[in-house]
């Protein structure tokens, strides 16, 4: 059911991201970051927030939360309206953070993720049984790498390219006549984007996000926007 359902999953939002700390630090520095996310799609709208924080640039730690409003015409629903809690909790690893010239630095890092969704009046018609069912939430993780590269404009300002692939598994829950179901989904995922970062003084980030996630057992794209700003220590 999750594969016919991921573009219901928000912006970073949703199902997963990138991790937003080490990888805009300077090597070696630690820092706490706070991001910002929103977006609209067919279907939906959806805002949500990201806490994490990172020890020496190696090892990032993050919890996401998004929350989505859900059209239920567009979805095929026989409520007007669902919605949509994601929750996500997220390390990172970075096993290799190295300039490669005076104005470029690699980062690739191992990721592994728990994950869990949470809906609220998503009620269909099962087209086999003709019976009303209620989708009620997924739990699953993810694990997989991640790689970025910073390319320094100028002192202060920098575009970051980035590349994220996992694999995605998990169970969803269901009912129907008062009786739960369970069923298991897997696949691929990754998302592609680039970032607008601005040092400041002190060594922390300002940034500006653009990403696209792509699944490949449902073939669902995703887009999203995020503002965030890492402090440096």
């Amino acid at each position: 059911m999750k594969k016919l359902l991921i573009v219901a999953i928000v912006f970073g939002l949703a199902l997963q991201a990138n991790a937003q700390v080490s990888r805009f630090l300077e090597t070696g520095k630690s820092g706490l970051g706070i991001q910002a996310l929103g977006g609209l799609g067919e279907g939906y709208q959806s805002y949500g927030g990201r806490i994490g924080g990172s020890f020496k640039g190696i090892l990032d730690a993050e919890f996401l939360y998004t929350h989505q409003l859900q059209d239920g015409e567009f979805n095929h629903l026989i409520t007007d309206q669902s919605t949509y809690d994601y929750y996500e909790g997220k390390l990172t690893w970075w096993m290799f953070r190295k300039p490669v010239s005076p104005f470029l630095d690699v980062n690739l890092g191992l990721f592994g993720l728990f994950e869990t969704g949470l809906f609220k009046d998503y009620l269909f018609i099962n087209s086999e049984t003709g019976l009303e069912r209620e989708y009620k939430r997924f739990v699953g993780g993810t694990v997989g790498f991640e790689a970025s590269v910073n390319l320094r404009l100028d002192e202060h300002w920098s575009l970051q390219p980035s590349f994220y692939m996992g694999y995605d598994f998990g169970k969803d829950f269901e009912t129907e006549s008062g009786q739960d179901y369970q069923s298991g989904y897997g696949g691929a995922v990754s998302i592609t984007g680039v970032a607008l970062t601005r040092k400041m003084a002190n060594g922390s980030v300002f940034y500006a996000l653009a990403q696209q996630h792509y699944w490949t057992y449902g073939t669902y794209f995703m887009y999203e926007l995020a503002l965030g700003y890492v402090f440096a220590f």
